[in-house]
């Protein structure tokens, strides 16, 4: 439940204030489960699958060593699979030199940017989305007034 609600609010996790976000996560969670967890209890819970997620990522990257499994590895793939805290977008070594690792398909085979992109891309796009939100709320009031208007010059008329 908490990795798909994650998911669901990817974006604004990555834009806005976090401490909104997970409010509505345990809101929703607590709603849907009749739990009572806190929003900071839900963001620990994921900091600790992310923190597993780390784990066996960097175990199986690693060879020679048995592949680890986990039930949850795909959704959290799906989400987690080119952050930079996860995938570094370069590297740098006195062997190798300069490597800058180019954005990857995830399990579904769809082509995303690096973190830093979607990020900047998801933070113009809820900058745009607030203004556009902002100009509604705006023209809403302005046309609440003109009736408003009208309707004392309709009495004032009549008087």
């Amino acid at each position: 439940m908490l990795i798909s609600c994650v998911k669901q609010y990817k974006e604004d996790l990555e834009s806005c204030q976090k401490k909104r976000i997970w409010e509505k996560i345990s809101k929703e969670i607590n709603e849907k489960l009749i739990t009572n967890f806190t929003p900071t209890q839900v963001d620990t819970k994921w900091k600790g699958l992310v923190r597993l997620y780390k784990d066996i990522k960097k175990h199986n990257d690693t060879s020679g060593k048995n592949k680890k499994s986990w039930k949850y590895w795909l959704l959290m793939n799906e989400i987690l699979f080119n952050k930079p805290e996860i995938v570094a977008p370069a590297t740098c070594s006195s062997n190798k030199g300069l490597i800058v690792n180019v954005p990857v398909e995830n399990i579904q085979g769809e082509q995303h940017g690096t973190s830093f992109q979607n990020k900047r891309k998801a933070k113009s796009n809820s900058i745009e989305k607030r203004h556009h939100d902002k100009m509604l709320r705006i023209d809403n009031l302005n046309s609440s007034i003109q009736e408003l208007i009208s309707v004392i010059r309709e009495r004032k008329s009549t008087e």
